[in-house]
């Protein structure tokens, strides 16, 4: 099987999709009314308390990518208990979360 050139007609297809590509892309990155853009900016903060078994406040958001939103408590308190796994030492953790009612214990030794 012999593999030419692509047709001119093939081209100019492939070239019009990749610019009409890159313009959404452009236009898109430019302004804050694009979709996905509202769809973070409507997720209200979910405050909480996370500390060790001595009452140290613990950094939950070191054991997530950097952009990451907990959207509920049970997001929240399953994501902790699996960063409580990567840090035994310092275990149990003690999730509050005050808006929800939520009080666990994780990782209990």
């Amino acid at each position: 099987m012999k593999s030419g050139p692509a047709s001119p007609g093939l081209r100019r297809i492939c070239l019009f999709l990749l610019a009409a590509n890159a313009a959404y892309c452009l236009v898109t990155s430019l302004g804050g009314w694009a979709p996905a853009w509202g769809m973070f900016s409507r997720i209200e903060r979910l405050e909480f308390t996370l500390t060790d078994r001595g009452g140290a406040p613990v950094d939950l958001r070191r054991y997530v990518p950097p952009v990451f939103y907990f959207a509920n408590g049970d997001v929240l308190a399953e994501t902790a208990a699996c960063a409580c796994k990567k840090a035994p030492g310092s275990v149990p953790w003690t999730l509050r979360v005050p808006s929800a009612g939520l009080e666990r214990t994780l990782c209990l030794p």
